[in-house]
């Protein structure tokens, strides 16, 4: 799917880009849901986007939920898509 087409459309595959690069670990999440798809999930969260492409590839359908921090990290859960590019910038 083209990207401009769309307007504020993110492949799921970029999702994890914004939030690592923050320095905001991540984990797969079910399709539409809040649960996280791995055991000890919180154990696993990562910045590390080459694990963040391997999960993409096992099922590209995961969504991404970010894992906050007791450093004072805030996350911000937005469902809405064409935030999320507003949110980045």
């Amino acid at each position: 799917m083209e990207a401009d087409a769309f307007p504020g459309y993110v492949a799921k595959n970029e999702i994890p880009i914004g939030p690592t690069q923050r320095g905001i670990p991540v984990i797969p999440v079910a399709t539409r849901d809040k649960a996280g798809v791995l055991t000890n999930q919180f154990a696993h969260a990562t910045t590390d986007l080459c694990q963040t492409a391997q999960w993409n590839t096992e099922n590209p359908n995961f969504d991404v939920g970010c894992v906050g921090k007791p450093d004072g990290i805030v996350v911000l859960d937005c469902d809405v898509t064409v935030l999320q590019r507003r949110i980045q910038h």
